[in-house]
């Protein structure tokens, strides 16, 4: 599962992967003419046909927003394991502290939930959320909403890990931001020269991707499929 953030949206030649990929994520919360709510259920190796992904193409469109914007911020994966079937639910969504005023991703999360509960009634299904944003307030206010509710919240997007990794005692695993892989020497993975002058002049300038050795940042979870809480989380921070 790949999830996405606030530049996700942008390039319009990366639409049809978020249409035709059930699997590439989006936050989910981006305002739309239309509705775009629910999520879709995907077997291993899964991808949607033509006919399926050009479904929405005769939607009327809006003057102002198209009817459905490509992707979905919510996705069910299903995995045979040792002869049992283990689903796993990944929840993409942005904040709104310092950045653009989208939807509540609480209330999308909330709605989410309400449709995992309503797609499969009386089971248990572990559900880990991708929270895009810049506010380590927001992502704390957050975990601690919904603890006891999700199996973990890893926060994305600043691109420097966090040293707060723990697990709420409802049983949902937190890490404010997962870092970055990317090159080491660089600005959040952009080259030094083009950060540095960007900063003495303040003149917008296009950043350019460095090169060289790689940072891994991340997290590994482990998580109970009976219970759907988190029982360790793993920080992982190669420079």
């Amino acid at each position: 599962m790949i999830t996405g953030g606030n530049h996700s949206l942008e390039k319009r030649f990366l639409w049809p992967v978020l249409q035709d990929f059930p699997f590439v994520l989006r936050p989910g919360n981006f305002p739309s003419a239309g509705s775009f709510a629910g999520f879709s259920v995907q077997p291993e190796s899964a991808r949607l046909s033509s006919a399926e992904a050009s479904a929405g193409d005769s939607a009327e469109e809006s003057p102002v927003l198209p009817a459905v914007f490509p992707g979905k911020g919510t996705a069910v994966v299903e995995k045979t394991v040792a002869g049992i079937q283990r689903r796993l639910c990944v929840i993409n969504v942005q904040g709104r502290e310092m950045m653009r005023p989208l939807d509540c991703p609480f209330r999308y999360t909330e709605n989410a939930l309400a449709d995992l509960r309503a797609a499969f009634p009386g089971q248990t299904v572990p559900v880990v959320v991708d929270f895009h944003g810049e506010s380590a307030a927001e992502k704390e206010a957050f975990c601690l909403y919904f603890d006891g509710r999700l199996s973990a919240v890893m926060g994305t997007h600043t691109h420097v890990q966090t040293a707060d990794a723990r697990i709420l005692p409802g049983g949902t695993a937190c890490l404010s931001d997962l870092g970055m892989c990317g090159p080491r020497r660089s600005v959040i993975g952009s080259l030094p020269e083009d950060s540095v002058l960007r900063a003495l002049t303040q003149v917008p300038l296009r950043m350019r991707p460095a090169e060289g050795p790689p940072a891994v940042q991340g997290c590994l979870l482990d998580l109970d499929p009976d219970s759907g809480k988190a029982v360790a989380l793993y920080p992982v921070n190669r420079l």
